[in-house]
């Protein structure tokens, strides 16, 4: 173990420096004890319990693997050191054969694979992950025939494998063999039926049902057998949902049950209850209505605040009580409560949580600022439309800069009131303010000539990311500070996208001696298997990433979406589809390219 522990100390791994495992050195530890104690009943001939410990083992090794993956050659060293101080280890054969074959390895590296593979199997035919592993080059290529095999192996070694029943599943379905599909569906029902994934199975044909008391009865089902709870918080979502039109009598005592429920997992069903509940209460009078924004109060999910107050503002004209509810909304937006209250369920990182959050927070900044400003509380109102006027360009932000603009006139400050008029048109051409600001300046040339110096200035930071490409290595966004960058979203099976990357890569291969013009583009492929054999056939030279939940951060609605980040950072021009024209699209985008290298920092 010597050998091991010299390994992980010099590649650093021990620490909470990866991003994705927050202790991996408590993992790898809890990894070893399961190999250890499974290895031990094994040859003390306990076979099923020691598959057991050799699956937990299993599970826990491939997350620190996972959480690893920019350090492939380091993260291989480990489990060679591994492998070779317990050479008749399944576990280690099928480790390190299963990383070298997730880290895009070269043709000498997948033969290696391939025999650590088969000395897993030698070594504990019963073992059931290395089934799984023999598998991935035949599915990788498309022959679903050959990975199924190897599936239904993994099956026969351990029938309470869960991955090899997904993954089987998954082969019949992409040969379209349904009546293996459901026969595989059955036996895990009948094998694991609380496991999510017999559970979601069974979730997936009750959605398909036009009947909602079938709904009803499977979504009340999987919650009782659910050992999931993040399942669980979103099956009770559903249900609120499917009850709300059928059965509102029930779905509002459910609601008030799911209020009570603690726990991250359930607030998005948190979210559904409240808005059911405030549903009711319009229909019943305002007194209904201020009973429940007493209990909302109480919450930390700031959409739920926000919506009762706009409510307030915006049709019962109660300003006092809006206020109330707009300042909680604020306190409580960060972005430990974004995840499925400000973000419906989407796979984010900490990072782009937290820029949620801040984006949400300049919305309900606008919403305070404009209510002080009704109740005619200037100082308050340019404390929180001050900070609403500069966030990402919104109508919010358009009206927080006008609104500013107008209370520093009544003030007679006229610089501040050309300031934030000014700032506001940088976002927003509008005729009737841009008469104003001519009227304070005097000149239509001048105000013309600061608006389009903020409009650079304004221009929104592009989100930062790492992310890993098609070649195994990592790219941080920030990295290219100072640089001209083309981050481009596409996807494999994009018409228009399609259409467009041969002319991007004419472009690419225009700027490629420029060494301060670099092209992203990044594959929102899901699965990510067509990527990386599509770009060797046309032997793309732009730099390939996968996404991770980035887009989100970009907002991309439609691929391909183009975006042109500037030497600071900052996203000057977004290009959304395609013509059709490859020459337009050239010289309009060289045009882009060739004024942002003119700029300096």
């Amino acid at each position: 173990m010597k050998i091991i522990a010299v390994l992980l100390s010099a590649v650093g791994f021990l620490t909470a420096a990866s991003a994705q495992l927050t202790n991996p050195d408590t993992l790898f530890a809890l990894a070893q004890r399961y190999h250890s104690e499974g290895m031990n009943l094994s040859r003390l001939g306990k076979k099923e319990e020691a598959r057991k410990q050799l699956n937990f083992a299993t599970e826990k090794f491939r997350d620190f693997q996972d959480g690893l993956k920019d350090r492939r050659d380091s993260v291989i060293k480990i489990f060679e050191g591994l492998r070779e101080g317990s050479p008749q280890s399944p576990v280690y054969n099928y480790l390190l054969g299963r990383f070298i074959q997730i880290s895009a390895p070269d043709s000498a590296r997948s033969v290696f694979a391939i025999q650590c593979l088969n000395k897993a199997v030698e070594a504990a035919p019963d073992y059931p992950w290395s089934y799984l592993a023999l598998a991935f080059p035949y599915f990788s290529k498309g022959d679903y025939t050959t990975a199924s095999r190897f599936y239904e192996q993994s099956l026969a070694a351990d029938s309470t494998f869960l991955f090899g029943y997904q993954q089987l599943i998954t082969a019949y379905q992409k040969l379209g063999r349904s009546r293996d599909v459901a026969r595989v569906e059955t036996l895990l029902n009948a094998r694991l039926p609380r496991s999510t994934a017999a559970i979601k199975t069974r979730l997936e044909k009750a959605r398909q049902s036009a009947d909602v008391e079938t709904k009803i009865a499977a979504f009340r089902e999987a919650i009782a057998l659910s050992e999931d709870d993040e399942l669980s918080g979103g099956i009770y979502t559903e249900l609120l949902t499917a009850l709300d039109g059928m059965n509102p009598g029930s779905a509002l005592l459910l609601s008030r049950d799911v209020l009570t429920k603690p726990g991250a997992q359930y607030r998005k069903a948190r979210q559904t209850a409240w808005f059911i509940l405030l549903k009711a209460a319009k229909k019943k009078g305002e007194s209904e209505v201020n009973d429940l924004a007493d209990g909302m109060m109480k919450t930390e999910d700031a959409h739920v605040l926000r919506t009762m107050g706009r409510y307030y503002f915006d049709t019962l004209k109660n300003d006092e009580r809006a206020l109330k509810l707009f300042e909680r909304a604020y306190a409580v937006c960060k972005k430990e409560n974004a995840l499925n209250t400000l973000v419906v369920g989407s796979p984010i990182t900490d990072h782009q949580l937290e820029e949620v959050a801040n984006n949400y927070r300049v919305w309900v900044a606008y919403d305070v600022g404009r209510t002080y400003l009704n109740l005619k509380k200037y100082a308050e109102a340019k404390q929180y439309l001050s900070e609403a006027a500069v966030g990402t360009a919104t109508e919010h932000v358009f009206d927080a800069n006008f609104k500013l603009a107008s209370i520093f006139q009544e003030e007679k400050d006229k610089p501040n009131a050309v300031k934030w008029l000014s700032n506001g048109l940088s976002y927003q051409d509008n005729e009737a303010m841009k008469k104003e600001l001519v009227r304070l300046i005097g000149s239509e040339g001048e105000a013309t000539t600061i608006i389009e110096k903020l409009k650079k200035t304004n221009a929104p930071v592009a989100s930062d990311f790492k992310l890993i490409s098609i070649d195994g290595d990592s790219l941080l966004l920030s990295s290219l500070r100072g640089k001209v960058v083309l981050l481009d979203f596409w996807a494999t099976w994009c018409g228009p996208c399609l259409r467009e990357m041969p002319h991007l890569q004419k472009l690419a291969e225009k700027y490629a001696p420029n060494a301060d013009v670099k092209f992203l583009s990044v594959s929102t492929d899901n699965p990510r298997d067509p990527v990386k054999p599509f770009i060797e056939k046309y032997k793309y030279s732009m730099k390939i990433l996968y996404d991770d939940g980035i887009s989100y951060s970009y907002s991309v609605r439609s691929i391909p979406s183009l975006f042109v980040i500037d030497r600071n950072g900052k996203i000057q021009y977004k290009h959304i589809g395609f013509g059709g024209n490859g020459e337009e699209f050239i010289k309009l985008m060289s045009g882009q390219i060739e004024e942002l290298l003119a700029e300096t920092q």
